[in-house]
């Protein structure tokens, strides 16, 4: 039979036992052809290369002093079926669906010492197309057991990086490079307008720097992958697990601000009730604290999986295993408190809303409109790509694994784009205090029997 790992790592650190005569073989599924890459790093060679040392026991009495170990880097345009009965690289027989092969074989000598076939293989293979590849290494002839020390590094022409995930790289740079340039613009409003503040403006700044943080985190984690080859998980890498913690951080610090923000916090009125403020800071450390403990179960649970699977002595691991599971019930308290934010903020955004056009504040009236609309328009987006996620799991219709990616970052687009229309909107200005301070003329019609004056559209400082 044989064993499949699907790489979630880049270069495969390899450490395996095996009790019986499987043939293996190792993935990362797609992998950009030679001078085929993603747009803006088309040029570049794309490899797979094994460098291991194999040791091989047997029971049968060895008649001949020398074994083998066939190589086989396949490449196919559809799913591969690894256990059809076709493939067997002893027998150069390979299945129909393979529309590309490279094959190779190392000798094993026998040990006496060992009193096993041992050899080193150091092998390379060129990855001509874009599309599916699989490295497969068979025993010839078969064995009891055997065991493998070594690495297996796929490599793309822009570097190690998974290819569904190379997305990702050019994504966390923009974002990074689009909050750094809105802290710099809101740092700039700040210095001028400095004897106009109020308490809004300093969050804003805090909550985009905190964006700022974890967006440069997770590119830098990113880079460190894509260069050096060692996985995002499993252990997690301590870049990880700071970019995962900001992330906790910066969700809980922009939930927060964009709920003062609705209760009309920096706009409407210059403070919130003492309830208010209490009841915001509960929901915030209470929907930080559950993050922040769903990130530590996922941490521990994924180190947990990369114990036992090295403690396992047959190294199999099959399709079915998914390190990125966790367990449901580590996300559930922070699903309720995000519910539970989203619901005041909803109700706070209406609330604001009807009072000021029933004082005729139309002034601030729009500016909620505006952040209302961005809202709107960034949802429906997130709902359509969420919709368009399930018909292709539905399969009807294939998305294309070279937007994989896409599935996993419209939560960070939509939250960018909040924070960016916060940071415009409440914008510190020289009429910043005047605002907060003061009530536009109201613009609703009263009766002639109330008007002790004529409405001429102004300002009234009450």
């Amino acid at each position: 039979f044989l064993t499949l790992r699907v790489s979630v790592a880049y270069k495969w650190k390899l450490d395996d036992s095996y009790d019986t005569s499987a043939t293996i073989g190792y993935s990362e599924l797609y992998m950009y052809g030679t001078d085929d890459g993603p747009w803006p790093v088309e040029k570049g060679e794309s490899k797979v290369r094994v460098r291991v040392h194999w040791l091989a026991t047997t029971s049968a009495k060895h008649s001949a002093k020398v074994a083998k170990v066939k190589i086989a880097a396949l490449e196919s345009d559809t799913a591969y079926n690894l256990s059809d009965p076709e493939l067997d690289l002893c027998k150069r027989k390979f299945p129909s669906y393979v529309t590309r092969r490279q094959e190779k074989e190392v000798k094993l000598t026998w040990d006496d010492n060992a009193t096993a076939f041992v050899g080193r293989i150091s092998e390379s293979f060129d990855v001509k197309n874009t599309g599916r590849q699989v490295l497969v290494m068979q025993n010839c002839p078969s064995v009891k057991s055997y065991r493998v020390k070594g690495n297996v590094q796929f490599k793309n022409p822009y570097g190690m990086l998974l290819a569904m995930y190379f997305g990702f790289l050019p994504f966390e740079g923009a974002r990074a490079l689009g909050l750094t340039c809105l802290v710099i613009f809101f740092l700039v409003l700040l210095k001028r307008h400095s004897d106009k503040l109020n308490g809004l403006h300093y969050a804003i700044f805090f909550v985009l720097a905190v964006a700022a943080a974890e967006a440069w985190t997770w590119f830098v984690a990113y880079v460190i992958i894509n260069k050096t080859g060692h996985p995002l998980c499993c252990p997690f890498r301590p870049v990880t697990v700071a970019a995962m913690s900001l992330l906790s951080v910066q969700q809980t610090a922009s939930r927060a601000l964009l709920l003062i923000v609705a209760l009309g916090f920096g706009l409407v009125r210059s403070s919130l009730s003492k309830k208010e403020a209490l009841a915001v800071t509960l929901l915030s450390v209470a929907y930080l604290g559950a993050n922040v403990a769903a990130t530590a179960v996922k941490v521990q649970h994924h180190n947990h999986l990369k114990r036992d699977d090295d403690d396992d002595d047959s190294g199999a691991t099959t399709t079915e295993d998914d390190p990125d599971r966790a367990e449901l019930w580590t996300d559930a308290p922070a699903l309720v408190f995000e519910l539970l934010f989203l619901s005041w903020i909803y109700a706070a955004l209406l609330n604001v809303t009807d009072l000021l056009r029933s004082q005729g504040q139309t002034y601030k009236l729009q500016m909620f409109q505006l952040l209302n609309y961005t809202i709107v328009t960034f949802v429906a987006l997130t709902t359509l790509l969420t919709v368009i996620q399930v018909l292709a799991k539905l399969q009807f219709f294939q998305w294309p694994w070279q937007l994989y990616w896409l599935q996993t970052v419209s939560l960070e687009a939509l939250n960018f784009a909040v924070l960016a229309a916060v940071a415009l909107i409440w914008r510190p200005t020289e009429r910043s205090q005047l605002l907060v301070m003061h009530d536009q003329l109201s613009t609703v019609e009263q009766d002639d029997d109330e008007d002790d004056f004529e409405d001429d559209g102004g300002i009234e400082l009450t």
